[in-house]
């Protein structure tokens, strides 16, 4: 059963919005930091999907930084129609 499997820890609009100083935003913000639910994403668009059978992810929860329906939304854009199963953590 091929499996896609990402995490999202961060929607960056939510970051920009939230309450958290510039710096701690910048950090977890940048690209060897916490992983954006639109790069997980892009990589699922860019990969082959033809032996793909379902995406799973785990959104981090956060009330400041995320939302899973963000996350799985963000990745049901690059899922095909594939199979997904989410598990919020």
């Amino acid at each position: 059963m091929p499996l896609f499997f990402s995490r999202a820890n961060y929607d960056p609009q939510m970051l920009a919005q939230g309450p958290y100083p510039t710096q701690l935003e910048s950090q977890v913000g940048r690209r060897s930091g916490a992983s954006e639910q639109s790069a997980a994403a892009g990589l699922l668009r860019a990969i082959d999907k033809a032996q793909l059978k379902n995406v799973a992810s785990c959104p981090h929860q956060s009330e400041k930084n995320n939302l899973p329906r963000l996350a799985l939304g963000e990745l049901g854009n690059g899922a095909d129609g594939l199979a997904g199963q989410a598990y919020a953590g």
